[in-house]
């Protein structure tokens, strides 16, 4: 049967799938496939014909299953402007890669079924290790394009802010520092000096955030990517920049942001716990659907979360 193409957020446990799905986990649906971008995987399943015996239809099955994972593999976006597919049509090198990640698929199941003999095979690959892994890299073979366009995923950060009007920013490092200052002001009675550094350590306690969650639930037309960006008001890429190492996704199920229906989830979410600044997301950017409008107001804030988003500590909330 041809796969659909059409695909929609769910809300849903994939029972056809039987694989465990949080009820609040964003799931991306195909007629044999499922993409859940909140913890990172893609499982697909092949059935094959009837009237087979036991080890053909299981081996016919786990070959469907691999071509099902493959066509849908093809139309997953890494960003608002490029699928896979583009890449597997720019680079042999990365059609080679994609293909060994297909292949090398986990096996979850294959039943064989007696009375239909036939069989249903379910396979399971990750987006962080295996497909991310598999669209990276400095192989030499591969095409100065494409490793040009996976470079321009990592452009630099812009705040909007003047370097020359910003605040020092301070952190936790910096406290003990500060409270040894502290203790030697108050013997010299140096209270003008005291009481700058107490504003500091203010500062660092109320600014000390461990990620940053992003409300989008009012983007309705929000497009789940393995590069969602958030932008400025003239679609300049503020996040991930060029200062988040593509290695750092790999460690968070393959993808730049982690997703989820539920605020109270998102701000659970290890990902991001447990003191997240949280920002409105304003739209998407013109026809780049997986790039997340923020304010002016917003980009000043995100000043103090560097350090969290460098290490891709974010998530978006989305709508059901």
């Amino acid at each position: 049967m041809k796969l659909l193409t059409k695909i929609a957020f769910c809300l849903t446990v994939i029972f056809y799938l039987n694989t465990t799905v949080s009820a609040k986990d964003v799931v991306q649906e195909s007629e044999y496939c499922a993409i859940n971008w909140s913890d990172g995987f893609i499982q697909c399943q092949g059935e094959s014909e009837s009237g087979q015996k036991k080890f053909r239809a299981k081996r016919a099955a786990v070959v469907i299953a691999q071509r099902n994972l493959l066509e849908l593999i093809k139309g997953v976006s890494i960003d608002s402007e490029t699928t896979i597919k583009d890449g597997m049509l720019e680079s042999d090198v990365i059609r080679s890669k994609v293909s060994g990640v297909v292949k090398g698929a986990q096996i979850v199941s294959n039943k064989y079924d007696k009375a239909e003999q036939s069989a249903i095979s379910k396979i399971k690959i990750h987006m962080g290790k295996d497909l991310r892994t598999a669209l990276g890299g400095n192989d030499s073979a591969m095409s100065d394009k494409w490793r040009k366009k996976l470079q321009n995923f990592f452009t630099s950060f812009n705040f909007g802010i003047s370097t020359a009007h910003a605040k020092e920013a301070y952190t936790l490092q910096d406290q003990e520092t500060i409270n040894k200052l502290m203790k030697d002001f108050k013997e010299s009675k140096d209270n003008i000096s005291l009481n700058y550094l107490e504003t500091i350590i203010k500062d660092i306690k109320s600014n000390n955030y461990s990620g940053l969650l992003i409300d989008a639930r009012d983007v309705t037309d929000l497009k789940p990517a393995l590069t969602v960006k958030l932008v400025n008001n003239k679609g300049k890429e503020i996040y991930p920049g060029k200062y988040v190492d593509d290695s750092a996704f790999i460690g968070r199920n393959g993808v730049s942001v982690g997703m989820d229906f539920d605020i109270e989830d998102a701000r659970k979410n290890k990902r991001v716990f447990a003191t997240p600044l949280e920002l409105k997301g304003e739209s998407t950017y013109k026809s780049r659907k997986s790039d997340i409008v923020l304010s002016d107001d917003s980009l000043k804030k995100l000043q103090i979360t560097i350090a969290a988003l460098k290490k891709a500590k974010v998530i978006v909330v989305v709508p059901e």
